[in-house]
This record gives C-alpha cells, sequence and structure tokens, in this order.
C-alpha cells in the first residue's frame, strides 16, 4: 500500500482499509493520550521531588551552619587551651555527629509499556546482540 501508485479497489476492500485507518488513529490518540498522562504524572512526581529534596537541602544547611560555629567555638577553646598548656575541655565536632538527610534519588520516567519497542531493544531473534555474519 505504501509504494504511491494507484490502486484500484472495491468497494468491500475500500470499506476494510477506511474501518483499519480509523481504528489505526483511534489506537494513536489513545496511545497519545496515555503518554501525555503519564508525562503529567511524573512531572508531578518531580515537584514533589524536588520539594522535598529543597526542605532536606535546607535542613542540611542549618545543620552545617551549626557544626561551623560548633567547630569555631571549639578552635577557640583549643587555642586557649595551647595557650595555657592543658587539653581541650571536649573533642573537636564532626559533622557526622549532626546526621546530614541524604537526599531522595529521582524519580525515573516510566518505562515504555511497548512490547513491539521491547523487542527492537533486545537485539536479533536468537538473543545475541551481535549479528550473524
Amino acid at each position: 500500500m505504501g509504494d504511491r501508485k494507484a490502486k484500484y479497489f472495491t468497494g468491500e476492500d475500500f470499506f476494510k482499509l477506511s474501518l483499519e485507518d480509523e481504528r489505526e488513529k483511534r489506537e494513536e490518540a489513545a496511545e497519545k493520550e496515555a503518554r501525555q498522562e503519564r508525562r503529567e504524572a511524573h512531572t508531578a512526581e518531580l515537584v514533589e521531588w524536588k520539594k522535598e529534596n529543597d526542605g532536606i537541602r535546607a535542613r542540611n544547611e542549618a545543620k552545617k551552619l551549626e557544626f561551623a560555629a560548633d567547630t569555631t567555638a571549639w578552635e577557640m577553646e583549643r587555642d586557649e587551651a595551647k595557650a595555657e598548656k592543658r587539653r581541650a575541655g571536649w573533642p573537636k565536632p564532626k559533622w557526622k555527629d549532626y546526621k546530614p538527610e541524604k537526599q531522595l534519588p529521582r524519580p525515573r520516567k516510566p518505562r515504555n509499556d511497548d512490547p513491539e519497542e521491547e523487542d527492537r531493544d533486545e537485539g536479533s531473534e536468537n538473543g545475541s546482540i551481535i549479528g550473524d555474519d
């Protein structure tokens, strides 16, 4: 059909082709709508993820400021102790003691559920990636 040459169709053939064409257009429209819905859902997930990570980032920043202040206070105590030839009153603060939060992993895009595209990704029929010579 795709050779761009004129064809002669009977009424029944033309009717079958038009029904098939309409069905394909409906399927394509449904697939397009499903892709759009998946894209919107993923965008909503990304917005939520970004809000959560911004909160984690802000809390970690506050912990960093507290850590820096404590480290500065410890360094002042250490310098005073050195001048008095004694040990500092407490150990140096460690960043891990402030329990920084790890950021959440970025949500992945949903994989395509089209089985034909999965077959193309897998390689040849016998499962090897290298072509038969």
